[in-house]
């Protein structure tokens, strides 16, 4: 396979972090947690790699964390 077939049509955690607008640790995060599908590496370098049809979930799942994130602190700021 040539590195052109491995890396064509492909971004790196740092790559989708830039488009998606959030820091590449928290991509790490959400892996290491289960929020994300893990993510492929590149046989070469052993980066994280990820497709468009990936990226695209990870958007999802951004927003539905975001969600989550908001209810929480509505909740929790009724409480107060």
């Amino acid at each position: 396979m040539s590195e052109r077939t491995v890396t064509e049509g492909v971004f790196t955690v740092r790559q989708v972090a830039s488009i998606l607008g959030i820091h590449r640790d928290t991509m790490k995060y959400w892996e290491e947690n289960n929020l994300i599908p893990k993510a492929r590496r590149n046989p070469k370098n052993g980066y994280r790699i990820y497709n468009e049809a990936e990226i695209k979930e990870i958007a999802r799942s951004r927003g539905l964390l975001a969600v989550e994130i908001e209810a929480a602190l509505v909740k929790e700021r009724l409480q107060i």
